[in-house]
């Protein structure tokens, strides 16, 4: 299996429009250029790190490829391809993303920062959030002051009533 992240509007690098069980072919020669994708999830999550939700689809190579060492993915783990034309197979559910980086061992760091899992999710594991984590959750505007603090240590609920004069 092979993973493509995207924006939240299925957009790609450049801004060009994908379609889940859409193929697309690159317009080039130049294998630096061409569409790319990851045998790990995790390994995407950097790509489209800029978009309010990252999208992650199921991807399959139909033309010609090429491997890149994947050293800027957060944890140098595993490859990167290239290939003339890419089938969208099928989008990932929340579920699905999250259980797969997990199962990857993605650092907890970059899950929280890039995926912005739901606060349900991150409440399971509170224990991992800390350090730099914490000022993380605070800052998510979608949790409400509650939730926060069910989240953080106790010893940081002073700093709830500060978020609202950070945003």
């Amino acid at each position: 299996m092979f993973y493509k992240s995207f924006d939240d509007k299925l957009c790609g690098r450049g801004g060009f429009q994908y379609e889940v069980g859409k193929t697309f072919t690159a317009d080039t020669d130049d294998d630096w250029h061409w569409l790319n994708y990851s045998q790990y999830l995790s390994s995407t999550l950097i790509h489209s790190s800029d978009s309010p939700k990252i999208r992650i689809c199921e991807v399959e190579p139909k033309g010609k490829t090429v491997r890149f060492k994947c050293s800027l993915d957060g944890y140098n783990k595993g490859y990167y391809y290239g290939t003339t034309e890419i089938h969208i197979v099928r989008e990932l559910s929340e579920v699905e993303i999250l259980s797969t980086v997990e199962a990857e061992k993605c650092p907890f760091r970059m899950i929280v920062e890039y995926l912005k899992p739901p606060f349900e999710w991150l409440l399971e594991r509170k224990a991992k959030i800390k350090g730099s984590l914490i000022e993380k959750v605070l800052l998510r505007q979608d949790f409400s002051d509650e939730q926060v603090a069910a989240l953080l240590p106790e010893s940081y609920s002073n700093l709830i009533s500060l978020r609202h004069r950070t945003s």
